[in-house]
């Protein structure tokens, strides 16, 4: 089973890896594309990263109103330095809902699932 500190564990690891990856590519790579049609930057796809743990974990799970635009995330660009704050932030709420939470509970907020709509999660 998955324990609490066993989830924040992997969570950690992987922000702490795609963070890295951003740090190290600066302001100008971070938010230049791969040229891959369709593909996001590295910026825009870890700001969509930590949109998912806003939805699900603050959301779904804790209960918050998250105001997300889940499709602006994938063309967000900026300075990768408010990156790194903001991956802070998320992180630390991310941390106290986990402590918070019931595992056994259900969802707070449930997502729907309408057919057309199952790819906005």
């Amino acid at each position: 089973m998955v324990t609490p500190d066993d989830f924040l564990h992997f969570v950690d690891l992987a922000l702490d890896g795609m963070l890295s990856i951003v740090e190290g590519l600066g302001d100008d790579l971070a938010n230049t594309s791969s040229g891959v049609p369709g593909a996001p930057t590295p910026y825009a796809l870890l700001t969509h990263c930590l949109g998912v743990i806003e939805a699900w974990a603050g959301g779904f799970v804790a209960g918050r109103a998250v105001d997300r635009d889940r499709d602006g995330e994938f063309v967000a660009t900026g300075r990768v330095a408010d990156l790194v704050n903001r991956v802070t932030e998320v992180r630390d709420r991310l941390h106290e809902d986990v402590e918070r939470c019931d595992p056994a509970a259900p969802l707070l907020i449930c997502p729907l699932y309408p057919s057309d709509a199952a790819d906005d999660l």
